[in-house]
């Protein structure tokens, strides 16, 4: 299951580093369902150490999806990385 979950995050990490490069100006409405979908992740299993690598990243992405957008949550999201 793991595997499934690392090929399914590695695949959404693709996807939207593809649409912030190839995306000017970046859309809201493009990366809105990439944004809740790391949110919803990282909050989901926050609490599992196991899962922590996949946290991390999830919590990376958003932030820069944040930034790229620049809304002032990405500081707070990097804040949240460093715990």
């Amino acid at each position: 299951m793991r595997q499934d979950l690392h090929r399914a995050t590695g695949g959404m990490d693709t996807f939207v580093e593809s649409v912030v490069v190839n995306s000017k100006p970046p859309k809201k409405e493009i990366l809105q369902p990439a944004i809740d979908y790391y949110k919803a992740f990282s909050e989901a299993h926050a609490a599992d150490k196991k899962m922590l690598p996949e946290v991390a990243s999830a919590r990376f992405h958003l932030a820069a999806l944040q930034a790229k957008l620049g809304s002032k949550d990405a500081a707070k999201t990097i804040r949240r990385c460093n715990r």
